[in-house]
């Protein structure tokens, strides 16, 4: 079977440099910085009070149902959030698709939801473990960024890897499996140490793809 082009049809992002392709990109031109005072968190007892913060991200634009916001872990919001953006991106319709079980999610990334340990640890050593929420595990597992897309798009395929080199193994899963037809599309989500991309060379033309 002769090999099919792969490309990138769509992109998103969730970042302290911008919420959206747009303003992310204007900013890394124009060397607007991310890195400000943390004010997410109390930083008393830290010596280091500045980091890069997401702001002004709301979640529930992403998720059809409230619940499952309240439901999933920060870490999810900002992968299904900037997943979504690039399927959107990619100018493919998602709703009429003919065969769904030829789209899945990959989602590499080092760690889960940290937020929800830390918080029902505290609720585990001050009040008991009568008094920890029944999604701990489904917050905190780093499998939940790929499963919350995958269920909110009705795709079959999910995969989370937990790997410090999580760029080149999210590209080296997804692109044999558009090269040999097992897959038309991959909504691969990569978390890792940012670096400046070529806008205009990583944007592929969505027309190449036909659903």
């Amino acid at each position: 079977m002769p090999e099919r082009r792969v490309v990138i049809t769509g992109m998103g992002v969730v970042t302290p440099v911008g919420n959206s392709i747009e303003t992310f990109w204007s900013n890394l031109k124009n060397g607007v910085s991310g890195i400000r005072t943390i004010d997410a968190f109390d930083t008393t007892g830290y010596d280091c009070k500045i980091g890069g913060q997401v702001r002004d991200f709301d979640p529930k634009a992403f998720f059809k149902n409230p619940k499952d916001v309240r439901r999933t872990d920060r870490f999810t919001h900002l992968a299904v959030a900037a997943a979504k953006m690039a399927v959107a991106d990619s100018g493919i319709d998602i709703v009429n698709l003919k065969e769904r079980d030829r789209f899945g999610v990959i989602v590499s990334t080092g760690i889960g939801g940290l937020k929800t340990l830390q918080d029902q640890l505290q609720v585990l050593l001050t009040k008991g473990p009568g008094r920890n929420s029944p999604f701990t595990i489904p917050m905190l597992i780093s499998n939940m960024a790929g499963g919350g897309l995958a269920a909110s798009s009705r795709w079959s395929s999910t995969c989370a890897a937990q790997t410090s080199v999580s760029l080149p193994l999210a590209l080296h899963r997804t692109t044999p499996s558009v090269n040999l037809g097992e897959s038309s599309s991959l909504a691969t989500q990569i978390s890792f140490s940012l670096g400046a991309p070529k806008h205009p060379l990583l944007k592929s033309a969505s027309q190449d793809f036909q659903p």
